[in-house]
């Protein structure tokens, strides 16, 4: 057997025993464990904050979030009804919250929501790059943060985004950097991409 496929099946098996199936679905591109990471230290959570992932596709931010702070509270929303059920069969009490994902998923596309989500402390998001979108979802997501929050999201690094976020992120006291070529290359996509914090 080929060593890129035995490879596969091993991530496969692996993400199988964490309680994440491998589902296909448009602009899946999971975050690789080190940046979930990351994003939350620079979120800067604090005990018993209220959390946004608007893009929670399997769980990897939700995850992050919850084994450096287990007392915050998590919302999150999900396009593919597929990951919501898997993500609500993964789901375990508060208590136990390291091993689980996330309480609270909503299905349904983040840029309909409005004004029902309420305001977060912290957002932190991956959203989809296809067609410039993640610039509407991030511009999107800034509407629901609290005064004093902070939004951490990935985005693509293209001229859409250098031109709009870029700006947006530092001229809000935040800032704006160029990701390493190849993040994303073993979730397959060698799409650029950028770690931007935005302030409120």
């Amino acid at each position: 057997m080929p060593t890129n496929t035995r490879d596969k099946i091993e991530q496969m098996q692996n993400a199988l025993k964490t309680g994440v199936q491998a589902v296909a679905a448009p602009q899946l591109f999971p975050k690789p464990g080190a940046l979930a990471a990351r994003m939350v230290e620079e979120a800067d959570i604090e005990p018993n904050q209220e959390i946004l992932e608007p893009s929670v596709r399997t769980g990897v931010i939700c995850k992050a979030i919850l084994a450096t702070e287990p007392t915050a509270k998590v919302f999150a929303v999900e396009i593919n009804s597929r990951l919501c059920a898997l993500l609500s069969q993964t789901i375990t009490p508060r208590e136990d919250a390291a091993q689980g994902i996330c309480r609270n998923v909503l299905e349904g596309d983040f840029l309909e929501q409005n004004g029902n989500l309420g305001k977060f402390d912290r957002i932190l998001m991956n959203p989809p790059f296809e067609n410039g979108v993640d610039i509407k979802h991030i511009q999107h997501a800034m509407k629901m943060l609290k005064p004093g929050g902070r939004l951490v999201a990935i985005c693509a690094n293209g001229p859409r985004q250098q031109a709009t976020l870029k700006p947006l992120a530092e001229n809000s006291g935040g800032w704006y950097e160029d990701l390493l070529a190849g993040t994303f290359a073993s979730q397959g996509t060698n799409v650029n991409t950028a770690l931007l914090l935005i302030e409120n």
